[in-house]
């Protein structure tokens, strides 16, 4: 089969990226991606300019090739496209909720736009137990939806040295990633345990001047940082699921994390989980895991039920129904 992906891609970077690499790489299905021209850059006109440029490329490229499948990460812009495209094409849409299309967009003035493109998707897939939830509550058909989770970027490390008192953070500034909660904590953490450091790992960071923070902007390559840590920190306001914490959890790296989104029915068990925007639980969590040893092994099993291999199966068991109008869901 041959598949429209619609999607955030390259040089774009983060998890949707990552999500869409890994189901190219490990599907046995043929794909043409659809990513934002390097022209679109203000917020508005990229959504509505990605409509209309992903059309109009979209026709073309349905000239020479036959699409079976158009796939959309996101509700919107890419899921709206993706409901226009099959309906010219005559071809099914899955489309795929990572978090903030649902998180932001669906509690805004976008709601209208998140609910049509729900109503009118052939077979949707969510990242978590926690998306399908919100979906529905949206107008999405239950019998539509399935979960399908994501994989980690990393899978695995050949020498992993975690440095004593070493936190890292990976992700962007934006405020629903809650690093500014974490900055906060990580002051309370210092006064506990002087040795401490935190590396910020990720886009779109100011440089700034903080004791035992090292602010180390975007970085392609994420091993050395996940090598080196004793302790991921993910103090999100709100959450799809994270490829951080999939990641984190195949290296076997011991996790705090707030409890919001997907981020309890992944982690649950296997890291601590503490209230969301709250400096204080999250710097106790922090110093409780730093300071115990046997807590630190005990959370550093390394999971394998999330590989890049089971997200490329399930999406062509989910492809080959969408095309056959059937689709059998599997929890």
């Amino acid at each position: 089969m041959k598949v429209l992906l619609l999607s955030i891609w390259k040089p774009s970077r983060g998890g949707v990226v990552t999500h869409v690499e890994k189901i190219i790489e490990n599907s046995k299905n043929d794909f043409i991606v659809i990513g934002y021209p390097k022209a679109l850059n203000l917020p508005v006109f990229r959504a509505f300019g990605y409509i209309i440029y992903g059309f109009f490329r979209a026709v073309i490229l349905s000239g020479r090739n036959k699409f079976d499948i158009v796939h959309a990460h996101y509700a919107f812009p890419q899921g709206f496209l993706g409901f226009l495209l099959s309906k010219i094409l005559g071809i099914p849409l899955v489309l795929t909720l990572h978090g903030s299309d649902i998180n932001v967009l669906g509690r805004g003035h976008g709601k209208p736009l998140v609910n049509f493109v729900l109503r009118h998707s052939d077979h949707i897939c969510a990242v978590s137990e926690y998306l399908k939830r919100e979906a529905v509550r949206l107008g999405a058909d239950e019998n539509k939806v399935e979960v399908v989770y994501g994989a980690p970027g990393i899978e695995s490390l050949k020498d992993r040295k975690p440095e004593k008192g070493e936190i890292l953070f990976v992700g962007s500034s934006v405020r629903q990633k809650g690093l500014d909660i974490l900055l906060d904590a990580f002051k309370m953490v210092r006064e506990k345990i002087p040795w401490a450091k935190l590396s910020v790992v990720g886009g779109g960071m100011k440089e700034k001047v903080a004791s035992g923070v090292s602010f180390l902007g975007f970085r392609e390559k994420l091993d050395e940082f996940y090598s080196r840590a004793e302790v991921v920190v993910i103090p999100s306001r709100e959450e799809g699921l994270s490829l951080v914490a999939l990641e984190a959890m195949a290296l076997g790296i011991p996790v705090v994390a707030s409890r919001v989104g997907g981020l309890p029915e992944i982690l649950e068990g296997r890291a601590i989980l503490v209230e969301k925007e709250n400096p204080s639980a999250l710097a106790e969590a922090i110093i409780k895991l730093l300071d115990d040893e046997k807590l630190r092994e005990k959370l550093s099993k390394k999971e394998v039920r999330f590989t890049g291999r089971r997200l490329g199966e399930n999406m062509d068991r989910i492809y080959t129904k969408a095309k056959d109008g059937s689709l059998e869901f599997f929890l």
